[in-house]
């Protein structure tokens, strides 16, 4: 569930629950050295950071079947990553069609960080 996932989220210094934008403050996320996202422009939801589209490498991911759904954001759809010859699980996650409170990160991308070697850095 979307809810025992949400812990391992893409978050820095415990994260927090705001929706709020992290303004000019560069955030990049890597796996193995390989930069997957980099942005100015994320938002922070429950802890995890949500990356606008066109600042992710979409290019290193494949759709995955794994669904999960949001009370209040919506069906979330999942994407492995496939870098360096390694393949991380449903590594990321979107809200391609957001609920109406979560219009904000609407196709926007959100990483699981952790034991998988995926991090997040502000640059």
């Amino acid at each position: 569930s979307e809810g025992r996932r949400r812990a391992r989220g893409a978050t820095i210094g415990g994260g927090s629950s705001s929706m709020a934008a992290e303004g000019k403050r560069v955030i990049a996320v890597y796996k193995d050295g390989t930069e997957l996202a980099r942005t100015d422009a994320a938002q922070s939801v429950e802890g995890n950071y949500y990356f606008p589209p066109g600042d992710v490498k979409t290019e290193l991911f494949l759709d995955s079947t794994l669904h999960t759904t949001c009370g209040w954001k919506g069906v979330a759809d999942y994407h492995t990553l496939s870098v360096n010859g390694k393949t991380v699980k449903d590594a990321a996650w979107s809200y391609p069609s957001a609920k109406p409170r979560a219009k904000h990160i609407e196709g926007y991308w959100a990483f699981y960080t952790g034991t998988n070697g995926i991090t997040v850095k502000t640059a």
